[in-house]
């Protein structure tokens, strides 16, 4: 294999890794998710990710900012590699909340740290999803309403949230094959498992990092805990 065909291939591998870091640390950015009817300016779903400290009083507050909060009167710039774009983001005490309207309701990310632009085309693809699955809903929503559509698995299946759930190592023999490190990987967790009863994927990575013997880079490692949870290896505890 020439020099330039094996630069291509790291660079592609490269890629690959930097894309599941990406999607790994977006995910850890999200603290709360709330939908708001737009003609009625009522929450109709809400989910606290990190189980944070979201009173009512603090859930209410946060409403009124993004009920009253202009889309198109500020953008910031957020780079996305070699790209920059804007999207709609504001502060609030100490969170970054990025909205998107749809034609019923307004969707808002309520994050601790300045999110990405995929975190941003997320919610959009979120806040489209909710109303095509829930147009009936939405169309004769009123306040005397007070069971809403369950929207979990939607954040699921977007936003992939059970990266933050505990996990366990699955038993179930399974057919995909690995590679040493990621073995190396399964054993460590296993420890952690036979310590705690479960681990956290931020615990598992930062337990990693410390072993001196390990040279492989952060982002390689990453990759492989997302994969072993890709084939089904470490599977996270939903509850």
């Amino acid at each position: 294999m020439s020099n330039i065909s094996r630069s291509k291939l790291k660079k592609k591998k490269e890629d690959i890794w930097k894309e599941k870091v990406n999607i790994f640390f977006d995910i850890l950015k999200i603290d709360f998710i709330l939908i708001i009817h737009k003609n009625t300016s009522s929450i109709i779903g809400k989910k606290d990710i990190h189980e944070s400290s979201f009173n009512i009083e603090l859930t209410n507050r946060l409403l009124q900012e993004i009920i009253k909060y202009e889309i198109n009167s500020k953008k910031v710039d957020i780079f996305d590699g070699d790209l920059q774009k804007d999207i709609s983001i504001f502060d609030f005490k100490n969170y970054k909340i990025i909205i998107e309207d749809g034609n019923f309701i307004r969707g808002a990310l309520i994050l601790n740290s300045t999110p990405s632009y995929y975190l941003h085309k997320s919610l959009e693809i979120f806040v489209k999803e909710y109303e095509k699955e829930n147009g009936k809903f939405l169309k004769t929503f009123t306040r005397k309403i007070t069971t809403y559509p369950d929207f979990i698995n939607i954040i699921e299946k977007i936003f992939d949230i059970t990266l933050v759930f505990p996990h366990i190592i699955n038993l179930t023999p399974l057919s995909t094959n690995i590679n040493p490190y990621q073995d190396k990987i399964l054993t460590i967790a296993t420890n952690i498992q036979k310590e705690k009863g479960k681990f956290f994927i931020s615990e598992l990575l930062n337990k990693l990092l410390l072993i001196k013997e390990i040279k492989e880079p952060k982002e390689k490692i990453i990759a492989d805990i997302y994969d072993l949870r890709q084939y089904g290896y470490i599977i996270p505890i939903i509850e």
